[in-house]
């Protein structure tokens, strides 16, 4: 399997277990990623309050999940992302 597509499947499935609904994943993604463009450097606590300013109150990334997270979002995969419609995030992060 590709390294990109296990790894957005571990994503995938450490999101689930955190309680994001899986038709809600797009959008956190896009909102994460969104997130990071402004500032790479947010540190863990940073991201988090800034996901619960996007109403994304229902969760606590760990520094696990966040690893996972950027593996997948890494600095050129952010440039490609930043003007993304947010249907292209639903396509692409369509949970199985």
């Amino acid at each position: 399997m590709n390294a990109i597509v296990e790894l957005k499947r571990l994503l995938t499935l450490k999101l689930k277990a955190q309680g994001v609904d899986a038709a809600h994943i797009p959008g956190f993604i896009r909102c994460l990623a969104a997130s990071w463009t402004t500032d790479p450097q947010m540190t863990p606590v940073q991201i988090n309050e800034r996901l619960r300013c996007m109403g994304w109150s229902e969760l606590e990334l760990d520094s696990e999940t966040l690893s996972k997270i950027q593996g997948y979002l890494n600095d050129e995969a952010l440039k490609i992302l930043e003007n993304k419609p947010a249907r292209w995030f639903e396509k692409v992060f369509k949970a199985a």
